[in-house]
């Protein structure tokens, strides 16, 4: 589905951050997600 057959790309940009809720540890947190474009057939 979508406008002539194309699909939306998103791409998720993660950061690596020290976190008081788990003891201080470094996790993963998502900083934002970005178009990069279409796929699908363009006819």
């Amino acid at each position: 589905m979508g406008i002539d057959n194309l699909k939306v790309r998103m791409a998720q940009i993660w950061e690596e951050r020290e976190d008081n809720l788990c003891e201080g540890m470094k996790v993963k947190k998502l900083k934002k997600v970005v178009f990069i474009g279409f796929e699908g057939d363009s006819k």
